[in-house]
């Protein structure tokens, strides 16, 4: 299979937007997130995956001049049914693909690869510690890539970069089964990825003003309401992360709050992380994996 790579760069770079394309309040159904979304399905569709999940999360620093929360943009075209699915069924704990991307989560290197490499892993190195669980996860693995071709999409390409602020992860399908450039190709497609995560953060940072209101929200999932955390919920969670023995009675005292104002928040997080139940820790561990701390 040969790839016209050069082409989809090509028109991907002359679609995205550069600077913010609105004041105010944009107008229904074009603005700047909207045109990078629609760019980003078209370089794919080019390349032969109609189907696509993007993540961006930049991370909480003063260096970056962002607001004081995390700022994370999210795309997907996947199948709604497909992806309800696999949200409801978290079948996220058992994806390879998913596995794979947080085993490399944090390298400063562009890491990427194909489904079927990250499939062929995640059943020769199955989890688990009884050979029972380990044949659990097996059989979800194999689940899930049924899953998957049902919804046509057999096979897919994925890749992963970050630099220490930001976090760049873009997981494509084809409905074709074995979809893979020919082997010539693959240092090419390496640089072509480099090159898109480089545009696409450029066009992210040069449209997210104060002025747009589309441009300007702390955290952004498609698809899913929106979270935010207070400065006191980021503050319980990074102890939480930091030390996890940690009591509320000793986080409270750490903020200088009341035990029933830590359990306030507790609740809050959990009711904005549906996770009942969770301990301090656990949500601190489900925030640091979106990038919220």
């Amino acid at each position: 299979m040969s790839l016209d790579l050069s082409g989809a760069l090509f028109s991907l770079s002359q679609n995205l937007p550069l600077s913010c394309e609105f004041s105010g309040v944009a107008k229904a159904g074009s603005y700047c997130l909207g045109n990078i979304e629609n760019s980003l399905y078209a370089f794919a569709n080019n390349l032969g995956y109609p189907y696509l999940r993007y993540s961006y999360w930049l991370k909480n620093t003063e260096a970056a001049n962002v607001d004081e929360h995390a700022y994370s943009v999210n795309f997907s075209n996947i199948p709604p049914e497909w992806d309800s699915h696999y949200e409801r069924n978290k079948m996220y704990l058992v994806d390879p693909v998913v596995r794979v991307l947080h085993e490399n989560a944090g390298v400063e290197k562009l890491q990427w690869g194909y489904w079927a490499d990250a499939y062929q892993y995640g059943l020769d190195k199955p989890l688990g510690e009884t050979d029972r669980e380990k044949s659990a996860y097996t059989e979800k693995v194999k689940q899930l890539i049924r899953g998957a071709e049902q919804h046509k999409m057999c096979s897919g390409l994925y890749f992963c970069w970050g630099d220490g602020i930001r976090q760049i992860i873009l997981s494509m399908a084809s409905p074709v089964k074995d979809y893979r450039p020919e082997l010539g190709e693959e240092v090419l497609i390496e640089k072509l990825l480099y090159s898109v995560a480089m545009l696409i953060n450029q066009s992210i940072m040069t449209t997210n003003t104060q002025s747009c209101v589309n441009c300007n929200k702390a955290l952004r999932v498609s698809g899913g309401k929106t979270i935010k955390l207070t400065v006191t919920e980021i503050k319980i969670l990074n102890i939480f992360y930091a030390k996890k023995n940690m009591t509320i009675k000793q986080v409270a005292n750490v903020c200088g709050i009341s035990v029933n104002t830590v359990n306030f928040h507790l609740r809050s997080m959990r009711e904005k992380f549906e996770t009942p139940g969770a301990s301090g820790h656990a949500l601190a561990s489900f925030a640091k994996e979106l990038n919220l701390v």
